[in-house]
């Protein structure tokens, strides 16, 4: 069967399974169905989310286009189990790194608060999934408040191959929708999850929009570079 199939069958078994827990309770006079109807709804309400935020279905694959015209050029030396805070104002460091990642073979998840036509255009990723951290429903997207999707949605990317790489682009716009702690819990998991799998992040950020205190917090999780200094990291 399909990966697709096996995912349709997976998504309806839970109806199936509600449905005859409905039936089997109306066949028993004595007990009005209350349970079952609230399990469907439960599963319903998940189908929903699976729908709309695309969970369990990104996959690694190669940026076979980017890979062809860009192996030779590829210099960066990203350490794997290793998370990177690139402090830059605009990111153009940390996409240098991340597009010689996946020049070199590594698979690549773009997360982003820019337009994914807009990243494709200009930096000419034609496979590499893109989310789109955006407040409006739709494919590919992750509401920036949703932090519980994000991290499950990169952890089930990151089971499905080993060799890698992960950027997150717009941790600024998530931290003004979220709490700060939130937010650093959410990084935190996600650095763990990028150990385990053997994997590489990419996060930039503008240091001016957090105070000293809470900077020191993600610096002291993170591999630093500073863009034009190279400092603390390979790249």
């Amino acid at each position: 069967m399909s990966s697709d199939g096996c995912r349709g069958v997976g998504v309806a078994f839970p109806i199936f399974l509600a449905s005859g827990l409905i039936v089997l309770n109306l066949l028993n006079l004595g007990n009005f169905p209350f349970l079952a109807p609230g399990f469907l709804v439960t599963v319903v309400a998940f189908m929903l989310a699976i729908v709309r935020y695309k969970l369990f279905i990104i996959v690694p694959v190669e940026e076979s286009a980017l890979t062809r015209r860009r192996r030779d050029e590829a210099k960066a030396e990203v350490a794997p189990s290793t998370s990177y805070l690139v402090e830059e104002k605009i990111p153009n460091a940390a996409y240098g790194v991340f597009l010689e990642q996946i020049a070199s073979g590594s698979k690549g998840l773009l997360i982003t608060r820019t337009h994914p036509d807009a990243v494709k255009e200009k930096h000419g990723l034609v496979e590499t999934p893109i989310i789109w951290l955006a407040s409006t429903p739709g494919p590919d997207r992750v509401d920036p408040s949703n932090l519980s999707i994000l991290q499950h949605t990169v952890a089930e990317f990151l089971r499905k191959d080993e060799n890698t790489v992960i950027m997150l682009d717009g941790i600024e716009y998530l931290i003004s929708n979220n709490p700060m702690e939130k937010v650093l819990r959410t990084m935190y998991a996600i650095r763990d999850e990028v150990v385990v799998a053997n994997s590489r992040l990419i996060v930039p950020l503008d240091p001016e929009v957090l105070d000293e205190s809470k900077l020191a917090l993600l610096e002291r999780e993170f591999e630093i570079t500073r863009a034009g200094e190279g400092a603390g990291t390979e790249i």
